[in-house]
């Protein structure tokens, strides 16, 4: 029974998702593994159980609550996602899942830190909204493609010029802003862009 019980409580430990049992609805930590100690910026659980409340640290106030309130009648926690803050104050993303023991007055839930997706959607979105900006910052015809030639952005002088909206372009194929005679000129110029990487100046005199 000892040698299982060491098993377990190895396992427990060194598991890259974090197990945490805490208290309700203050959020006190009761148990948690090595990995929750490391998402939250401390080297000890047994620290972090003494120190942190996560009642305290939930960017969003009153998210805790909101969590345990919004969970409580079927007593699990599904993928909810809320920002906190670790030991030093620097941001950390979590997903929860468990379950709640309203009886006993704690919930235990698996934590997975999301914060490099996060952080990974918020760039790529960042990016897109830089790319939107440049696209419209011209009143020359301009378009963003992906590797199959759909259109993912077009700024809105190319599609006023051609009477119709940004969203009825998006995702057609580029050949459908092509008059007859260019888009051949452009399959070329297109083949060249992906095998260099390199910008390729194109000048389409049949669709000026």
């Amino acid at each position: 029974m000892d040698e299982v019980e060491g098993r377990f409580r190895t396992f427990f430990n060194h598991a890259q998702v974090g197990f945490i049992r805490t208290s309700i609805p203050e959020g006190r930590i009761l148990e948690a593994n090595d990995r929750v100690a490391e998402m939250f910026g401390y080297d000890d659980r047994f620290e972090l159980m003494r120190e942190y409340l996560l009642s305290e640290h939930f960017v969003e106030p009153g998210a805790l609550e909101a969590m345990i309130a919004a969970s409580i009648e079927r007593r699990e926690i599904r993928n909810v996602e809320s920002q906190l803050t670790r030991r030093d104050g620097t941001p950390v993303w979590l997903r929860y899942t468990g379950r709640l023991y309203p009886e006993k007055g704690y919930l235990e839930a698996i934590l997975v830190d999301i914060t490099e997706e996060k952080l990974a959607i918020e760039a790529l979105r960042e990016s897109e909204e830089t790319a939107r900006a440049l696209l419209n910052a011209t009143s020359d015809k301009a378009a963003l493609l992906d590797r199959n030639r759909i259109i993912l952005d077009i700024n809105r002088s190319w599609a006023l010029r051609m009477g119709r909206d940004v969203g009825e372009l998006i995702g057609r194929r580029s050949r459908d802003l092509m008059s007859l005679g260019a888009d051949e000129t452009f399959d070329a110029m297109f083949e060249a862009v992906l095998e260099s990487t390199k910008p390729v100046r194109f000048v389409n005199t049949v669709d000026a």
